[in-house]
């Protein structure tokens, strides 16, 4: 998934994520509209849809702790050069240990289970698909730091 979305009042961009396709009730849920990189890849076809690509949960019991998922992990690409999404994982992360609540709008809690029944697993992967032609880092020699 990838595109532009306003969060909060503020503008992000994901550049290759995956979808969140299922989160646990009492959790909340930000959706936008992406467009859908695997059906552009394997298909050639042009798809957008609401899509979940971030939540936060809070547990509950003698070993309560906060979750918070994300799908673009090259947010933190230095890689990329943008930034635009750093409010969100600084959000997330005072959410996960300072119990400070994310000022990026108000979804409600989750009344039952997130599981969007239009999504099902990913499709394999042809064998013959030629990776190296989408991916940045297939191919590249590995840097270390």
């Amino acid at each position: 998934w990838r595109g532009s979305l306003n969060v909060g009042g503020k503008q992000t961009n994901i550049k290759s994520g995956t979808s969140i396709l299922q989160f646990p009730q009492g959790g909340t849920v930000y959706q936008g509209s992406l467009q859908d990189e695997a059906e552009q890849m394997l298909r050639s076809r042009h798809s957008t849809r609401q899509v979940a690509f971030l939540g936060h949960y809070q547990t509950e019991g003698t070993n309560a702790g906060r979750i918070a998922v994300f799908v673009d992990s090259s947010c933190v690409d230095d890689k990329e050069n943008d930034l635009s999404c750093f409010f969100l994982v600084d959000a997330m992360l005072q959410y996960t240990g300072e119990n400070t609540a994310p000022n990026l709008g108000h979804p409600a809690p989750l009344t039952e289970d997130y599981a969007p029944k239009e999504f099902g697993l990913p499709p394999n992967l042809d064998r013959q698909f030629e990776l190296h032609l989408y991916s940045r880092a297939e191919g590249t020699r590995k840097q270390c730091r």
